[in-house]
């Protein structure tokens, strides 16, 4: 009996994984290559696997220097689940490479909209905000592409945890809340 299309993806994706893991990006972009024509072949209409595998794909042409290639499986991901922080970290380091350094700074800055505690998007605004103003003065900021406005339900906010970390965080404000109250301070979550 053949294998189901579905397994056959996910043995794929999981070799792609495997091969990518031990430094096998050729293979691995492959492999990632081979999952996304299966799923399109069988007509899914899941755009988050697609997602993935171009996004995973676009990690390997990346690791091989492949800029413009990873740019493109990241749009591709992008198109199909917008606003992921993956692809848009690695089309901004590809950007970067390629010393498109205005397009760099607004993926850069749309992964901060969606969760402004990625370091390695903070390190990259840093990067091209030097970059931008060595390049173009001190007028800069007018020179760039729009930066598209994440919508509230893509940002990544501390109360969107799971909700046993809800517990947890609430049980610890109330029990500094109720500690603080007592010496006149306030207490202030910042996530």
């Amino acid at each position: 009996m053949a294998p189901k299309f579905p397994d056959s993806v996910e043995k794929l994706r999981a070799a792609g994984n495997e091969s990518f893991r031990n430094g096998q990006y050729a293979e691995a972009s492959a492999l990632y290559g081979r999952a996304l024509r299966v799923l399109q072949a069988q007509g899914s209409s899941d755009p988050e696997e697609e997602s993935v595998l171009f996004s995973n794909r676009a990690a390997c042409h990346l690791k091989d220097g492949n800029c413009r290639d990873c740019i493109k499986d990241c749009t591709s991901a992008l198109a199909l689940v917008p606003f992921s922080i993956k692809p848009l970290l690695r089309r901004a380091s590809a950007y970067e490479a390629l010393e498109k350094y205005p397009m760099a700074y607004v993926d850069y800055k749309t992964v901060l909209q969606i969760d402004n505690s990625v370091t390695s998007a903070l390190e990259g605004i840093n990067r091209m905000t030097r970059a931008l103003m060595d390049s173009l003065g001190p007028e800069w900021r007018l020179k760039l592409p729009s930066i598209p406005l994440v919508p509230v339900s893509a940002q990544k906010r501390w109360n969107s945890l799971p909700s046993e970390n809800h517990k947890e965080m609430a049980k610890s404000k109330s029990k500094a809340t109720t500690g603080t109250k007592n010496r006149g301070h306030s207490l202030k979550y910042t996530p």
